[in-house]
């Protein structure tokens, strides 16, 4: 296994996700402790850039459920947006794909949940963005996402939308789980799948060309 050693405390640690972010030569421990005692010396500062954080969310406008963020934890699977990483015991963080700075929404469209480093590495920068500035530093990235109904990209906004909706007896479980524009998202509603891409195929729009059956399953209790 490579290892690093870490030039503010000087100890050896493996080089993984765990005690490295991929670019950088000071440990995560050390960053942490350094990003916690800025805050401690700075309370002014930190509530100021608080302040103006909850600021930007209220003007933002738009919202997200509860549930909404349910299907998208168990979409993801556990894993980082961006890196595709493992979250385990991990920090996890709530990121707008397009930022509220740059006009973002606190829409459930916008949202992913990532790792604490690349929330903190995307910073301002749109998804996509972020998505081109890994490759090119030759870091893993997920593959490209594609709307599951019209196959148009979602690297900056993008739904999880229920194959068989809950009302239809779907359930949410990952087999039943698709990513889906925002517009689709919404067209869709409380069809099922295979009616919505009947619905688009009709109407002469941009669909997928085939899916794989769906057996309906009721949600667990």
């Amino acid at each position: 296994m490579d290892e690093r050693t870490c030039r503010k405390c000087g100890v050896t640690k493996p080089f993984t996700r765990e005690f490295f972010s991929p670019r950088r030569w000071t440990c995560n421990a050390c960053m942490r402790a350094t990003a916690n005692k800025w805050d401690q010396d700075n309370p002014e500062k930190k509530a100021i850039s608080r302040s103006v954080y909850k600021q930007r969310v209220t003007n933002a406008g738009g919202g997200h459920t509860s549930d909404e963020l349910l299907l998208l934890r168990l979409m993801q699977d556990r894993k980082c947006y961006y890196c595709e990483a493992n979250f385990g015991d991990a920090a996890v963080e709530k990121d707008h794909r397009t930022p509220l700075s740059k006009g973002g929404t606190n829409d459930a469209f916008n949202i992913v949940y990532a790792c604490r480093t690349c929330n903190r590495d995307k910073g301002g920068k749109l998804a996509s963005d972020f998505f081109g500035w890994r490759r090119s530093e030759g870091l893993h990235c997920r593959p490209p996402l594609t709307c599951f109904f019209c196959e148009s990209d979602l690297a900056d906004a993008g739904n999880v939308s229920l194959r068989m909706p809950v009302q239809r007896g779907g359930a949410y479980l990952p087999e039943n789980l698709v990513w889906a524009c925002p517009s689709c998202y919404t067209e869709k509603n409380d069809q099922t799948a295979a009616e919505y891409l009947s619905w688009r195929r009709q109407n002469g729009l941009k669909t997928r060309q085939s899916i794989r059956v769906l057996v309906k399953r009721s949600k667990p209790k």
